[in-house]
């Protein structure tokens, strides 16, 4: 059991940490903060775990941090993967019995619990179906935009018919008529901005 103040120190930290990230839009009560006014405890370990992910992702530009000849980059990699690391060790002793109120793409996400119930009303819920390399993937929840390489890509998690989970990516494409090009068009219609037939990458999580 957490108690409020425990919550409130951890809301403060988690926040802290996602605003040096560069993750300002999953801070939870910011100016900034979007869909993030249910998360619980257990959400923000999973978008930590989510983010940490990325710091080891061929290709996302969190990862170059890693490997760059810029020795301040180098040291920045490891600072944030100590900062993300160290808010999951302290946190997830506390999670085991929440639900998370989001999706996230993170061993942490439980919606896999309400399989069944995923399953059943499947159809009310409008998921979504791809195919890779024979297998049925259901997405949990619709893909989101974030940094990859030195643009941006599409994530989202993933589940087949035996419960195993995926991490799956979309290339970022502009259709041909799309001339503005001053922003990442997060609040329009994405559905011709990538080729979701074919995903770019599929990882088993």
């Amino acid at each position: 059991m957490i108690t409020e103040k425990q919550m409130k120190s951890a809301v403060k930290k988690y926040n802290d940490i996602m605003e040096i990230l560069g993750y300002e839009y999953a801070t939870i009560g910011t100016s900034l903060s979007e869909d993030t006014e249910a998360w619980n405890l257990r959400d923000m370990v999973a978008e930590c775990d989510y983010v940490l992910s990325t710091y080891y992702e061929d290709g996302h530009c969190n990862c170059e941090m890693r490997y760059s000849d810029d020795e301040d980059d180098r040291k920045m990699w490891v600072s944030h993967v100590g900062m993300l690391k160290r808010f999951i060790k302290h946190w997830e002793p506390y999670i085991n019995d929440m639900k998370c109120a989001g999706g996230h793409c993170s061993r942490y996400d439980n919606h896999k619990d309400h399989k069944k119930n995923m399953t059943e009303d499947k159809e009310d819920r409008n998921m979504t179906t791809i195919e890779y390399e024979g297998k049925a993937l259901t997405l949990d929840y619709d893909a989101q935009l974030d940094n990859y390489g030195d643009g941006v890509a599409f994530y989202a998690k993933a589940h087949d018919d035996s419960g195993n989970e995926y991490k799956v990516r979309w290339d970022y494409v502009e259709p041909d008529w799309y001339v503005n090009e001053e922003e990442t068009p997060v609040n329009n219609d994405l559905s011709e901005f990538a080729d979701w037939d074919h995903p770019a990458e599929v990882t088993e999580l």
